[in-house]
């Protein structure tokens, strides 16, 4: 059997990499959340349908009243859908980030992007 020798360059490689995944793994938390990220967009068939602060409590109601949203403590859910599959029921978001999609009703609910931001897909359900 072989023997191996862990050398410098073996100790530099791995602290290297366990530096540069903590960089990532900061970057992308904190990228996510800005000044700008306490309102969320409620998007249906693509168009933003309302935009809502995620910090005031309350319930608000779309697609005459079949589709119905609680913000409650800076936490978004769905309370009631008329979907066959209620699969958005299950899904939460909080000001930390998420998303909320419904694919039947074509609704998805997300943080409001800062105007310098990038980040986020472009894709909408419709």
């Amino acid at each position: 059997m072989f023997k191996t020798k862990i050398t410098h360059w073996d100790i530099i490689i791995t602290l290297t990499l366990i530096v540069i995944s903590i960089s990532c793994y900061v970057f992308f938390v904190h990228s996510n959340t800005n000044a700008e990220s306490n309102e969320i967009c409620i998007y249906i068939n693509g168009y933003n349908a309302a935009t809502l602060p995620i910090g005031q409590d309350g319930e608000h109601s779309f697609l005459n009243g079949e589709f119905i949203i609680s913000i409650k403590n800076s936490s978004v859910r769905v309370i009631k859908s008329d979907c066959y599959d209620r699969t958005c029921q299950k899904m939460t978001m909080n000001k930390n980030g998420g998303e909320i999609i419904c694919l039947p009703n074509n609704i998805v609910i997300r943080h409001r992007q800062s105007k310098n931001s990038t980040a986020g897909s472009d894709l909408y359900a419709g």
